[in-house]
């Protein structure tokens, strides 16, 4: 059995996948708080068409079930709920509409523009 001791935890501590993760959290915290400073007060439509285009340049994940009604004949998800997840913001709903304000709910949460 492996047991770390103070100069491995010391070592492992400051690795370099250590600074990344720090690297990471500190721009990540930082683009969230810019981003959700612009969209605060941004009409639902204009939080939604950033939050797609988002997703299409990788920066996060937009996932919403396909309507049989409408002739998708898509994968069949795990779930009904519409999940958009951007900067590590999740925001899920019944709608396109409710998960874009799931999402900005979330992420005012998150930062002090919320008031948390």
């Amino acid at each position: 059995m492996f047991t770390m001791t103070d100069s491995t935890a010391a070592r492992a501590a400051t690795t370099p996948t250590a600074e990344v993760d720090a690297w990471a959290a500190e721009h990540s915290d930082r683009a969230l708080r810019n981003v959700i400073g612009h969209l605060r007060h941004a009409p639902i439509d204009a939080v939604t068409l950033w939050l797609e285009q988002a997703c299409r340049n990788g920066l996060g994940m937009w996932l919403v079930p396909p309507d049989p009604a409408q002739g998708d004949r898509g994968i069949r998800p795990a779930t009904h709920m519409v999940e958009i997840s951007v900067l590590g913001v999740i925001g899920r709903g019944a709608t396109v509409e409710e998960a874009t304000r799931s999402w900005r709910r979330a992420a005012l949460n998150l930062t002090a523009e919320g008031g948390a």
